[in-house]
């Protein structure tokens, strides 16, 4: 598995390879479009523009590859940004993109309903070019990472789909991932499950065994420091013996997997849905990403190092 160095700087973006990451933008009002273009461009990105939902469908539709993620209104003629971000969620070939929220409103309400329908990025207007390159270098790393995942689990996706339980332990995010796309192809929708495996797996190493807070990851990432952090405490002591365990069951119901690690626990509730507040923040996002999009069924046990996701087997259920 390749190792995560190229998530390690927070401040770096993958924008500086040497060939740019095309950005969708779907915006209706003209002045906003060329000064999204504008600053998309200074940032080394490619933009491409569009006016309309209709236009977008198409596009995707006809190369999902066009674009590396998206930018979407709100609200938009016709189809708005609600609509098509439950569409492109919908399709395996465009889910792990990233797809940003573009809104001139940022009452809860309005945010809420974005994020129920599977947004995970916020901007709002007017964009302040600051916050739209630590958005856009977030939403990049992590589909990146997403684009590797997936094709680790389709290298591997006939490795574990006749098992019926499973056991492994892991300590370090390379192991992590490792296991996630292992073990992915246990469940009915490999390429849906193998991010969400990997969000909780990190989750339990970095924030349970390693103890590495919400606001004190945001620090690290914003001084990219974050992987040496990581690597400094996996050879501490006091955290080196530590492993998280992974259990992974099926049925002819669905397939679940459990995840324990040995830290001090906390109190998942804050976490398991994005809220308004953190809409437009570069990190903790992990579990709800991996509740709405890779699990039917998710939750932590009372102490919060044990969680169980489930998937069943005859398709997702709805909430």
């Amino acid at each position: 598995m390749k190792n995560r160095d190229y998530l390690s700087n927070g401040k770096a973006s993958l924008i500086q390879t040497a060939k740019p990451r095309k950005v969708l933008i779907v915006e209706d009002d003209r002045s906003s479009l060329m000064y999204l273009e504008q600053q998309l461009e200074g940032l080394g990105y490619e933009p491409i523009a569009l006016s309309n939902g209709k236009s977008a469908c198409e596009l995707l539709e006809r190369n999902p590859d066009a674009v590396d993620a998206m930018i979407l209104d709100q609200i938009l003629p016709g189809m708005n940004g609600i609509d098509l971000i439950r569409r492109f969620r919908s399709d395996s070939r465009l889910r792990s993109k990233p797809m940003i929220m573009l809104t001139g409103c940022d009452s809860p309400g309005q945010i809420k309903e974005g994020l129920d329908a599977g947004v995970f990025y916020y901007l709002i207007k007017p964009v302040d070019v600051t916050v739209l390159q630590s958005i856009m270098s977030a939403a990049m790393r992590r589909a990146e990472l997403n684009k590797h995942l997936l094709q680790e689990a389709a290298s591997r996706q006939t490795a574990m789909s006749c098992a019926s339980n499973a056991l492994f332990q892991v300590r370090t995010l390379d192991e992590a991932d490792n296991v996630a796309a292992l073990v992915s192809s246990c469940f009915p929708e490999p390429d849906r499950a193998v991010v969400g495996i990997s969000e909780l797996l990190v989750n339990a190493i970095e924030h349970g065994n390693l103890e590495i807070g919400y606001e004190r990851k945001s620090e690290l990432i914003e001084n990219g420091t974050w992987h040496s952090e990581i690597e400094q405490r996996l050879d501490d002591p006091q955290y080196s013996g530590r492993k998280a365990s992974v259990s992974v069951k099926k049925n002819e119901k669905g397939v679940y997997i459990s995840i324990t690690d040995q830290g001090n626990g906390f109190d998942p509730a804050r976490f398991l849905a994005l809220d308004a507040e953190r809409a437009s923040q570069r990190n903790g996002r992990g579990i709800a990403n991996a509740r709405c999009m890779s699990f039917d069924k998710l939750g932590y046990n009372k102490k919060g190092n044990q969680v169980v996701g489930f998937a069943h087997i005859g398709g997702k259920l709805e909430w």
